[in-house]
């Protein structure tokens, strides 16, 4: 911006500190007083976005976060829009607020392709068209989790679209995942749908009810950063546990989804590394068992364990004794 337009501001009575502070409706009444034209103004706005952030709106959904939640969280816009990959599968809810409790209204599926315009710890705000074209102050927004620790995931849940990038209608094909994934994705909009309805939030918890129905949508149990992508990871997990004789118990596909497992990393894990994931899913002691001698045997290609042993637990630790 022009020299002159610090002391404009400054004669007004604006300074750094009151920037960070004063809501935006009187920064721009202030720069308008000092005469300050309408394309500076919305640069002023622009940078004071960027620099210092804005308030969350205020709540517009019953499920939104606490008032007092909600006055320290701040929005900062990108400098520039930004376009980005999904990477997450079978797809990403897009949530009116940044929060897993907000409702999601649309999705995107891995491999689309997102402009993102603003951020809030660790969410990233998308113009629903999703064109690099839009303008940035018209047009619906909507959040969806970048973080993906925040959910249990291992990694970032969208990343840069890079120069190499091959896109065709809004799709980046280097990241794009198999549309057998259609029907989890599926599954998954009916599951935040029912978390989100008024009737189920009011209603009290049905015994039958899994304890990883709960769970968001971007959760390991319902999806995956790997590039098999969710469906075949679910299968996979299936086939093994068959190996393991637990085909029996749906419940032990159920843990190991939710702790984040899938064959590949079994397969990149030591024994203990196995014993370790079994724990972390809640899995019984003759569970664990089983499911290592699979691993040892279909995965790891070494002998499995004798079946003359007895298996005692001390402790955390599994040990295996002869009888």
């Amino acid at each position: 911006m022009p020299s002159w337009v610090g002391a404009s501001l400054g004669s007004q009575g604006l300074r750094l500190p009151l920037l960070q502070s004063l809501p935006m409706l009187q920064i721009v009444a202030a720069a308008k007083r000092a005469g300050l034209a309408l394309g500076l103004r919305e640069r002023l706005k622009h940078a004071v976005r960027c620099t210092f952030g804005v308030p969350l709106a205020p709540p517009t959904l019953p499920r939104s976060p606490p008032a007092a939640e909600r006055a320290r969280r701040r929005v900062f816009a990108l400098p520039r829009p930004v376009s980005m990959v999904v990477l997450l599968s079978p797809g990403l809810p897009c949530r009116l607020e940044p929060s897993l409790s907000a409702a999601a209204v649309c999705w995107r599926r891995a491999g689309d392709v997102v402009v993102a315009v603003a951020t809030c710890e660790g969410w990233l705000e998308l113009l629903a068209g999703g064109g690099g074209g839009a303008r940035r102050g018209g047009g619906r927004r909507f959040w969806v989790l970048q973080e993906g620790a925040r959910a249990g995931q291992p990694g970032p849940l969208l990343r840069a679209l890079s120069a190499g990038d091959v896109t065709s209608g809004g799709r980046c094909m280097g990241a794009a995942r198999s549309d057998a994934d259609s029907a989890l994705l599926a599954r998954n909009q009916a599951l935040a749908a029912a978390r989100s309805s008024p009737l189920v939030a009011a209603a009290a918890p049905s015994a039958a009810a899994s304890q990883a129905e709960a769970l968001p949508a971007e959760a390991p149990r319902w999806s995956t950063l790997e590039e098999g992508g969710q469906l075949r990871r679910e299968r996979e997990l299936q086939m093994l546990l068959s190996l393991a004789q637990l085909s029996e118990a749906p419940s032990c596909l159920e843990a190991l989804l939710s702790a984040g497992a899938s064959v590949e990393t079994l397969r990149s894990s030591s024994i203990e590394g196995v014993h370790a994931i079994a724990r972390r899913a809640g899995l019984p002691v003759g569970q664990r068992a089983r499911l290592t001698n699979a691993v040892r045997s279909h995965l790891h290609r070494e002998p499995a364990a004798p079946q003359d042993r007895q298996e005692t637990k001390n402790g955390d630790r599994l040990e295996l004794r002869d009888v």
